[in-house]
């Protein structure tokens, strides 16, 4: 399989990034939860308020990164997802992290806490299984965008073959060319076609060997 064009790759590469933050972001929310069974002190609730501003920051962040992903054609179902995490991420979040801050008791600050853990750790799932599929509908997008450059450069190949074989029939030197630089005209025209033919062959063959995965992936992107 082909490497991904540079944009794609930056693309999934932000979203892997975004992932590792929701995990660290996950192991300090736990941190903070343990330290508030210990002593809910304003140290702990700057710890909690810290995090629910960089929850929001971060679901911004998502959300443009949904919006990048929605203008790919077979992605539209993962920029949905992407667009839901991202709420979750900026609203949903915060507004745990902030009932917890306003919590004068530890016990429920910290059930609160715990709920903040759990739901960054599904959300970083989810965006796993999405980021999986988006590499792969990337991927898919890349093989097809081949295939209709295939398409273009077989009607090429095809009209000038087709205008060397008039030429050949006319048998007929432009006006100042001799025989022999005619006929070497029409040898390297000859060459040339064979070796477009060849190179598209190898192309087209390459391609039809990934025919099977391509045809499942497209099915898979339908249907998720």
């Amino acid at each position: 399989q082909k490497a991904l064009r540079e944009a794609d790759k930056q693309l999934v590469e932000a979203l892997r990034a975004m992932e590792q933050k929701l995990q660290e972001d996950a192991q300090q929310a736990n941190a903070v939860k343990d330290e508030a069974w210990r002593n809910w002190n304003d140290e702990a609730k700057d710890k909690a308020r810290s995090l629910s501003e960089k929850e929001q920051t971060q679901g911004n962040e998502l959300q443009k990164l949904a919006e990048q992903v929605g203008q790919h054609p077979l992605m539209q179902k993962q920029a949905d997802k992407l667009a839901e995490l991202s709420q979750q991420v900026r609203q949903e979040l915060p507004k745990q992290l902030d009932e917890a801050v306003a919590s004068t008791d530890k016990e429920p600050a910290a059930k609160n806490l715990q709920e903040t853990v759990n739901d960054l750790n599904r959300i970083r799932d989810e965006l796993h299984r999405a980021t999986d599929e988006i590499e792969k509908a990337a991927a898919l997008e890349q093989e097809l965008a081949e295939l209709n450059r295939l398409a273009v450069d077989a009607e090429k190949l095809a009209k000038e073959s087709e205008q060397h074989q008039q030429k050949k029939a006319q048998n007929q030197p432009a006006e100042g060319q001799s025989r022999e630089e005619f006929d070497q005209e029409l040898q390297t025209e000859r060459q040339e076609l064979q070796q477009e033919q060849q190179a598209l062959s190898q192309d087209l063959n390459s391609l039809l060997q990934r025919k099977q995965e391509l045809l499942q992936a497209a099915r898979e992107a339908r249907a998720k």
